[in-house]
């Protein structure tokens, strides 16, 4: 799918509520995983809070649009006839 035509669906009110609700929850993760004891000791500079920012950017890259209906469970493509 074209990244414009991705970036229009996930720019839809009801797409950007659950994408923004995922990147935070993920953001908020990631960099409490990585950045925190950095942080907490009083040693984050720059970088760290660039990386810091990013943690909330991840999950954008791996959203994409599913399609409303599906004729085969996920489980079953993946296993075959």
């Amino acid at each position: 799918m074209p990244i414009a035509e991705t970036l229009g669906y996930l720019a839809r009110p009801a797409h950007l509520r659950r994408t923004t609700s995922i990147a935070l929850v993920v953001g908020i993760v990631l960099s409490t995983i990585n950045q925190l004891t950095v942080i907490t000791a009083g040693h984050a500079n720059t970088a760290t809070w660039v990386r810091y920012a990013l943690n909330f950017v991840v999950p954008f890259n791996r959203l994409q649009p599913r399609p409303a209906h599906r004729s085969t469970p996920p489980l079953v493509r993946c296993l075959g006839p």
